[in-house]
């Protein structure tokens, strides 16, 4: 009984890191995005969303916005977290820049200096104060496309030192990435995620007849300490704050200038 419940064990384990490493499943911009919120991004709006459970939640960029579809494949189901956010947003290239897109998304240093539009102090402040990589990093042919394996950790100015596991995919004129974090973190005492509690998405998909590259970004966090819950620094508005400082420094990273979006609330 011992040896199959042990060989149960190793089957599931397995089986958890062949899914972990398999590439996501294909997905086109219908998967990201909506008809209306296509409209809505092509008139240059960036779109945001997030709720904290207990808090409410909130929308930015003057129209709804919906979480991508194939939620349990292509990234875990948001109500199983809480802290839940996404921001879509729509800027101009050809589709050789996927190139660089990719190389941007694996350049775990280049995150140091990110800022977001804090609204405790009412201006712009440093949301990741250091960034580096923090494990070995490896690129991989594949048929279609290419994916890399990095680890890095990152400072973060609120909830502390965070370190990730991160897995990027290029392929088909598509790019998507997943970050998760890898270990405990705690802040001020109070345990605010275990590994797995914290998960960053994107996934970017090239329209030709657009003439440029669709953005989606997910971030989930199960935060642990009932007090930084309760903290007003941690609400939906601050959220979605700090997923458009990120989004408008990736943007930034690509040459593309919005800073004068970094504060989707103020």
């Amino acid at each position: 009984m011992k040896r199959y419940t042990l060989s149960i064990i190793l089957l599931i384990s397995l089986s958890l890191s062949i899914s972990a490493d398999a590439a996501p499943p294909p997905f086109g911009i219908k998967d990201i995005i909506s008809p209306g919120e296509k409209a809505v991004l092509l008139r240059g709006n960036i779109l945001t969303y997030a709720r904290i459970e207990g808090k409410g939640e909130v929308f930015a960029g003057g129209a709804g916005v919906s979480f991508p579809g194939r939620a349990g494949r292509m990234y875990d189901y948001p109500s199983g977290y809480s802290v839940a956010a996404v921001e879509k947003a729509f800027f101009k290239g050809d589709a050789a820049m996927g190139e660089i897109i990719f190389n941007r998304l694996i350049d775990f240093p280049a995150l140091r200096g990110m800022q977001y539009y804090s609204l405790s102090e009412g201006k712009a402040i440093p949301l990741i104060l250091d960034s580096r990589v923090s494990g070995n990093s490896s690129i991989k042919q594949e048929i279609g496309g290419k994916s890399a394996v990095s680890y890095f950790t990152i400072k973060d100015n609120r909830l502390g030192t965070i370190p990730f596991s991160s897995k990027v995919w290029s392929g088909n004129a598509a790019l998507s990435s997943i970050s998760v974090c890898s270990g405990t973190v705690s802040r001020f005492g109070m345990k605010v995620f275990e590994p797995g509690d914290y998960r960053a998405y994107k996934f970017l998909v090239y329209d030709k007849t657009a003439g440029g590259w669709f953005y989606c970004s997910v971030q989930l966090m199960r935060v642990r300490s009932e007090i930084m819950k309760s903290l007003d620094l941690l609400k939906p508005e601050n959220i979605c704050n700090r997923l458009r400082g990120e989004t408008v420094h990736i943007l930034r990273l690509l040459g593309i200038d919005r800073r004068g979006d970094l504060a989707a609330f103020r």
